[in-house]
This record gives C-alpha cells, structure tokens and sequence, in this order.
C-alpha cells in the first residue's frame, strides 16, 4: 500500500512540480535627506511644498531644483527684449528678427513702401 501511495506521490511531484520561490528582495534604503531652497511652489502628488527651505530625498531635490531652473529659462525667454520687422516679399508677409537696442535705427534706414505702416494718408 506504502508504495502505490509512494508512486502516486512521485507523478504528482512530476506532473505539478512546486513553483520555485521567488529570489529575496533585500529592504529598500534609506534616501539621504538633504535640504534645499525653492523659489515657487511645487506639488507632489497634491502636497504643496515651497516656497522656501524644504527638507527632502536628494532624487526629489534634483527633480525640484531642475523644474525650477527649466521654469526660470523659461520666464527669461519670454520676457527677452525681441524686436522684429514685418516686411512683404511676393505678397507673402517676412518677419525678420532684429536686435533689440537697434531697432529704430534699423527700422529709420528700412525704405518703407507707402501704406505698409500706419496706414496710408
């Protein structure tokens, strides 16, 4: 009887063989925690954090820090002194990107056809 159970047992064995254990995860560690200044407010998942001197994980401090400096390139690009002149070539309008500061020097020397700025008179 022991070895028609034993023989059972073994084809059970062979047919359904137990799933091997998954390899052991070793505990997370723990992020350094450093602190930095912010000059806006930021969210995390809908935590508001700054403006001021925040204390956090250092990969979240390099996230922070480089939207701020993305968001500050960003504000000087479009606060830049830009002057353009607007001129027609074959009846398709030109804009043409001049520096700022010589803008109406540029702008007096320009031979302007009647009726292209401020109207005709």
């Amino acid at each position: 009887m022991k070895s028609i159970l034993a023989a059972r047992a073994a084809a059970k064995a062979k047919l359904h063989p137990k799933p091997p254990k998954p390899p052991r995860v070793p505990a997370p560690k723990k992020e350094k925690l450093i602190q930095i200044n912010l000059g806006m407010r930021h969210s995390f998942n809908g935590v508001f954090i700054g403006p001021g001197l925040v204390t956090t994980t250092e990969a979240k401090a390099r996230r922070l820090l480089s939207t701020e400096h993305d968001a500050m390139s960003k504000e000087i690009e479009l606060t830049q002194n830009r002057a353009f002149i607007m001129s027609f070539r074959n009846g398709v309008p030109v804009r043409r990107e001049v520096p700022a500061s010589r803008f109406d020097d540029i702008l007096a020397r320009e031979e302007l056809p009647v009726g292209t700025m401020g109207g005709e008179r």
